[in-house]
């Protein structure tokens, strides 16, 4: 005799159904977060170690001097010459110097003798001697040290150059303008020359970039770990979005030092510009250049990510940056019209300036609001999309986007309002029976900001 199976019993078959898709589907959820986790585990100290290793291992860069520049660079052979050029060391300890070479596309062959003499009794610290056909490069050369030495303050050095040259191809240097800033003098077979070599003090390694390391490599656990957990609590997907986009901010912010996004430094110009005029400081100079308060804040070799640059941003996000004080820099002209795009850089320029914060803490709190502002209108754009939540997510944090919402580029600003005006729109059409009035003059500011902000769209 068949048994009859009561609705009880068959809801009870349900749920048991029911809780195990659900425990398959959160098991799912938590396999794919290890797997992703495992992943990010290997790229950061698998196969990325050697190249971490290789970055850390290098000399800080803790002085410059001598910009080089094709309209002002001059040539200098260094047949039967020899140069002297006098140096001081600002640092309390150094392991080394580097000389810009320019000899990438010189067949040469021969050998380049160089010395560091201590000028105050001549002794002999280091003396180098290169094949000058291993130096083919376009650049800063480094010249190491045995072992980082302590010196006193300010203490004077001499270089000695010479080229004992083997090839019909005249080995050559690059001089520059001496801007006198540091006790710098070149002699070119004892006599004083107007130019100097450019030059490099270089410190200890570049430890410090560990820190940068285990901060990305705990940023991104955590980013994992924050979307586990809501997706397994169910959270809204626009939630997920906002959170999860804020913490892999974080990470771009440092990722991306300032001025390496396209056309950064222009942005950061207008914003800051804007600032000046909000909290009634000067705002440009008799020439039409816009002030800014300190040259650490414009300083042109930031617009490249270089080791040196990356160890210089940390620091001062720590607190050990250079201050904005001594006399305003001009930078350059631009316009002064007011652009909505630069509202969050603006609020947080203007905060950083107002509680004196240093160079690199006032560059980063600049990003940070844009990124704010971008987790804030993201977060409605997804609520208000009728369809394509998952689409506008992925797209929302596909790594070109997070590029330009970090940045002083009023993109990080435009980007966040073109999506919430497609889905603002599409809402409309697909989950209202009825425009209001409202709607229509939301989507008027929407469309007059839009205009406003880059008034080709």
């Amino acid at each position: 005799m068949k048994r009859t199976i009561t609705n009880s019993e068959s809801e009870r078959i349900l749920m048991e159904v029911q809780r195990l898709k659900d425990g398959l589907k959160n098991n799912k959820i938590v396999i794919v977060t290890f797997l992703l986790w495992i992943l990010v585990t290997e790229s950061f100290f698998g196969n990325g170690s050697k190249e971490w290793d290789f970055a850390i291992a290098q000399p800080t860069v803790l002085l410059k001097v001598g910009n080089v520049t094709e309209d002002d660079k001059k040539i200098i052979s260094l047949n039967k010459q020899e140069l002297q050029q006098d140096i001081e060391i600002n640092s309390m300890v150094f392991s080394g110097i580097s000389l810009y070479m320019d000899t990438l596309n010189q067949q040469i062959s021969g050998k380049l003798e160089l010395e560091l003499v201590d000028k105050e009794n001549g002794r002999l610290i280091k003396k180098w001697t290169n094949n000058l056909g291993d130096l083919k490069i376009k650049g800063f050369y480094d010249f190491m040290l045995s072992k980082p030495i302590e010196v006193k303050e300010k203490m004077q050095y001499t270089l000695k150059i010479k080229a004992i040259n083997e090839s019909k191809v005249v080995p050559q240097l690059t001089l520059v303008s001496n801007d006198e800033l540091f006790s710098s003098e070149l002699r070119v077979n004892g006599e004083k020359n107007t130019r100097i070599v450019p030059y490099r003090i270089l410190g200890n390694n570049s430890g410090v970039l560990i820190y940068f390391l285990y901060a990305m490599y705990a940023g991104m656990t955590l980013s994992l770990f924050i979307m586990c957990i809501m997706l397994l609590k169910k959270k809204r997907i626009e939630l997920i979005f906002s959170v999860s986009v804020f913490v892999i901010g974080m990470i771009y912010l440092f990722v991306i030092p300032p001025f390496v996004v396209p056309d950064e430094p222009a942005h950061f110009i207008n914003a800051y510009a804007q600032s000046s005029r909000l909290l009634g400081k000067e705002v440009v100079d008799d020439s039409g250049k816009v002030l800014v308060a300190s040259d650490a804040l414009w300083g042109q070799d930031k617009n490249v990510a270089r080791r040196d640059v990356y160890i210089q941003f940390m620091k001062g996000a720590l607190g050990k940056g250079t201050a904005n004080s001594g006399d305003a820099i001009a930078t350059i002209e631009t316009s002064l019209q007011f652009n909505p795009g630069y509202i969050p850089q603006i609020i947080g320029i203007s905060l950083a300036r107002i509680f004196r914060m240093n160079s690199e803490q006032l560059l980063l709190l600049g990003r940070l609001f844009a990124l704010l502002w971008y987790c804030f209108i993201m977060f409605w754009a997804i609520k208000f999309i009728p369809f394509g939540k998952a689409a506008l997510f992925i797209i929302g944090m596909l790594p070109m986007t997070m590029q330009q919402v970090v940045s002083y580029s009023y993109d990080s600003v435009l980007f966040g309002v073109c999506f919430f005006c497609i889905s603002f729109i599409l809402y409309i059409a697909y989950r209202k029976e009825k425009i209001k009035w409202y709607d229509i003059v939301i989507v008027l500011l929407i469309t007059v900001t839009i205009s406003l902000i880059k008034l080709v769209y």
